[in-house]
């Protein structure tokens, strides 16, 4: 389950050096390498209890949630 969020100009802040993962892909443009981001601020004071991961794909600039209770392995 995913949840596109449409952010524009705050994108810039995000820093590119970040841990690149390998969680799924880009449902805009096939990207594999998508970076974990900081969650927002509706998500971290109401839904703090969900396991909810933000993501970004730098080559077509979307952000999405993703279910975070994937076990690493």
């Amino acid at each position: 389950m995913t949840a596109d969020i449409e952010d524009g100009p705050r994108i810039a802040s995000i820093n590119p050096k970040q841990v690149t993962t390998n969680h799924g892909h880009c449902r805009y443009c096939g990207n594999t390498n998508l970076t974990r981001i900081p969650r927002g601020r509706f998500v971290r004071r109401f839904l703090f209890w969900l396991p909810l991961k933000k993501y970004v794909c730098y080559r077509c600039h979307h952000k999405t949630y993703r279910w975070g209770n994937r076990q690493k392995g």
